[in-house]
């Protein structure tokens, strides 16, 4: 049963702009992810998450030496995770989605999609790559206090409840 809360915009240049915006933003996303998982790929030679996990808990990270570089592919692969998740400073398109596109397609996409990579986040960086923990506490620290106040100074000055959702 399939239950419609409102009516699309088929018609409308503004919600035509905003799903080109998030299809634009979600390939860019995408494409981030898919680059840092290929610099694990060639640090590693695996693309399994229990070989990652064994691979990384039977080192001692201070001899390797790919140790940097593995860092930088999970800096680029947790940046595509708050591209999807719209965590600042990596949200400036999510207002513009959101404004443009009907409120039932505004709920899916501010909720569902969230709750699915934050377990898939959770899953990754605290099970399969705990080595790197202290790294990525760090960053996701910052991440989570800029989301925070740039969301609530941001959502002062806006007038449609829409744009507030977004931030």
């Amino acid at each position: 049963m399939f239950i419609c809360f409102g009516r699309f915009k088929k018609n409308s240049s503004f919600s035509t702009e905003a799903g080109l915006k998030y299809f634009i933003l979600g390939s860019f996303s995408s494409a981030l992810l898919l680059f840092g998982i290929s610099i694990l790929y060639g640090c590693t030679g695996t693309t399994n998450f229990d070989n990652f996990y064994l691979f990384f808990s039977e080192l001692e990270l201070e001899t390797f030496a790919l140790t940097k570089v593995t860092e930088k592919a999970l800096f680029c692969v947790s940046a595509a995770f708050f591209f999807k998740i719209a965590a600042a400073p990596f949200h400036m398109w999510v207002p513009d989605v959101y404004e443009g596109s009907p409120i039932s397609s505004t709920i899916f996409f501010a909720v569902i999609p969230k709750i699915a990579l934050f377990s898939v986040f959770l899953r990754f960086f605290q099970t399969i790559f705990s080595v790197f923990e202290e790294t990525f506490l760090i960053v996701l620290m910052f991440v989570s206090i800029f989301s925070v106040l740039v969301g609530s100074f941001a959502a002062l000055r806006q007038k449609k409840i829409k744009e507030v959702i977004g931030l």
